[in-house]
């Protein structure tokens, strides 16, 4: 249920920035975290904190983590990120 949740709030993220298109770095990271998020399935599932020293796209990563294991967060969330 997490590793869906991941997808689909980074999915609907990528698609608000593509929209607005206003910070093109802030819309590459977010399509490298998808990407890595496809690539690399531990990530998906895992509710561990990742190492900032280790991956470049760590707060990314760790912000999903939170988000998605709180309902009240992700309905949020959800909402906010319309595309």
């Amino acid at each position: 249920m997490t590793g869906l949740r991941k997808l689909h709030l980074q999915y609907l993220q990528v698609q608000a920035l593509k929209k607005s298109s206003l910070n093109s770095t802030r819309l590459n990271e977010q399509k490298k975290v998808l990407r890595k998020l496809f690539l690399k399935p531990y990530l998906l599932f895992s509710n561990k904190e990742v190492d900032p020293k280790k991956e470049s796209l760590a707060k990314y990563f760790n912000h999903l983590s939170v988000i998605v294991n709180n309902d009240r967060l992700y309905k949020s969330a959800k909402n906010t990120v319309k595309v």
